[in-house]
């Protein structure tokens, strides 16, 4: 199934589908594809699917989609071109149990036919005698027709490995060094399947890295303790142990692991609340990863050309909103107009304030106008230095997609203007629009500014009642901003509306 090659770097990524793709699942496959990225190497999807109860197709389908289309694709599969993948461990329960039944046959695992409440005695009296729980070994040691005598009552017993007694694991992890675990520690011969048809996770993870020939197992600190067990399974079948590396847990910033009590932690979350997918990455690489310099912002391949695992730190990584924030701010800032402007429109149709007609033109639904994309896209750009995340779009441009404004006379005189004042403002500028030909943002500029300086007043006497005037909003883009995306004949309007106002 897989063509032998010893030179090159293997790595997984194995979410499990019980919920949406997560974060610390996100962060664990970028690591991984990056590692392998800049080793030449090729990097596996695999997807562990052996709980019925909690796994679905509709997580699956998220995880997979949520890996690609950030740009995490997998090496193999007919998604990619390859014949193979994503793998599900579902479709291979033929194998695992080929290998239990070569593990029983040699000697290495055995039945085991206790009972629950025999478990739980033995439990109970280790923790009496303040000693962790441990397997005594009573069917370790059962003859062949002691096993068939017993299989009539329980035709379905768990399957145990030996461990051999007093023997250190050892194994030098990539990013904590090394480590070693003695088997005393340990919970003594430990089940590696509920029956023969049913394998547990730490068997068929070695199984499936073997045959799959991964040559690097890169995953959470969360799996460290899983590690000595996987050795000693790998030993069992006289299988090539992988190189392992642990990186830090992602933590809050009270320094507990990341969890959705204190922080969202589906990526659907991060995506649907306006972050890009490359800021997301970005910051993700920054969470237990330097690069050795100043630099923050990266793309995807100048990540791929940095990363190395000696960079890897071993302490946790905070999450952090606000570098988070910073970071996708960035990005927003270099998108593009038309980028911009279709990352941003769902959320002005999820406001309900506009539905797309085309790929020209919207609905503004209040109103009943159809206006073209280039003048929201206008707007848009006018907000997008402001912008910490996309879904912030609606916070300031709501004046344009109603004719409602709600004046005050706080608002439009601001915090220094008297009435009369912003009264002047106002009826002077609606005599400059009224004449302007040309309705464009430069020459309202020119003519604004024009009338700033034949009235001999501070630009903020002028353009703080107008602004306030054509927007109904404490906070919003600049009156020569607005003006220009509202057009002269509801500039106007509201300037008149307003003076209506304070008189």
């Amino acid at each position: 199934m897989f063509l032998k090659n010893e030179m090159k770097i293997r790595t997984r990524i194995a979410p499990s589908p019980t919920g949406l793709l997560h974060i610390g699942t996100l962060r664990t496959a970028l690591f991984n594809y990056l590692f392998t990225k800049h080793n030449g190497g090729e990097y596996i999807l695999r997807i562990e699917d052996t709980d019925e109860e909690r796994s679905t197709r509709e997580y699956e389908d998220n995880i997979i989609s949520g890996l690609k289309n950030i740009g995490l694709i997998h090496s193999e599969g007919p998604d990619v071109g390859g014949p193979f993948g994503p793998y599900r461990q579902s479709e291979r329960n033929d194998i695992y149990k080929e290998y239990l039944e070569k593990l029983l046959e040699s000697g290495q695992a055995y039945y085991c036919f206790c009972s629950k409440e025999e478990l739980d005695k033995e439990r109970e009296e280790c923790m009496a005698n303040k000693l962790p729980p441990r397997y005594g070994g009573k069917c370790s040691h059962l003859t062949p027709e002691q096993q068939t005598e017993l299989h009539k009552a329980n035709p379905s017993p768990v399957i145990r490995v030996r461990v051999p007694e007093n023997t250190d694991v050892v194994f030098d992890d990539l990013i904590r060094g090394p480590q070693k675990q003695n088997t005393k520690d340990l919970t003594g011969d430990f089940v590696i399947a509920r029956n023969i048809n049913s394998p547990l996770y730490n068997y068929t993870v070695v199984i499936d890295d073997h045959l799959m020939q991964i040559t690097h197992v890169l995953r959470g600190e969360d799996h460290l303790s899983n590690t000595p067990k996987q050795i000693l399974i790998y030993n069992a079948l006289k299988f090539e142990i992988p190189k392992f590396g642990h990186f830090p847990l992602i933590l809050n910033a009270d320094k507990t692991k990341l969890s959705k009590r204190k922080n969202s932690v589906s990526v659907n979350d991060y995506l649907n609340d306006g972050y890009t997918d490359k800021a997301l990455l970005n910051f993700l690489v920054l969470l237990g990863w330097n690069p050795g310099t100043e630099e923050e912002i990266f793309t995807l391949e100048e990540m791929a050309k940095l990363f190395t695992i000696e960079r890897v730190n071993k302490a946790g990584a905070i999450f952090s909103l606000e570098r988070l924030d910073w970071i996708n701010s960035e990005y927003i800032k270099k998108m593009d107009p038309n980028e911009l402007t279709k990352a941003c429109l769902p959320y002005l149709e999820k406001k309900e304030w506009i539905k797309i007609q085309n790929e020209k033109e919207v609905l503004v639904l209040e109103t009943n106008e159809i206006v073209s994309i280039a003048t929201i896209s206008a707007l848009l750009v006018h907000e997008q230095k402001r912008l910490s995340k996309l879904s912030q779009i609606t916070e300031n441009i709501g004046f344009f997609f109603t004719n409602k404004q709600t004046y005050s006379k706080e608002l439009i005189m601001g915090k220094s203007l008297t009435l009369e004042k912003a009264l002047l403002a106002l009826e002077e500028s609606l005599k400059v629009f009224k004449i302007m030909e040309i309705f464009t943002q430069e020459e309202i500029y020119k003519n604004i500014v024009d009338l700033i300086a034949k009235l001999g007043v501070k630009n903020g006497e002028i353009l703080w009642p107008l602004r306030a005037a054509l927007t109904g909003q404490e906070r919003s883009p600049g009156a020569f901003e607005s003006a220009c995306v509202l057009g002269k004949e509801k500039s106007l309007a509201r300037i008149q509306n307003a003076i209506n106002f304070l008189t």
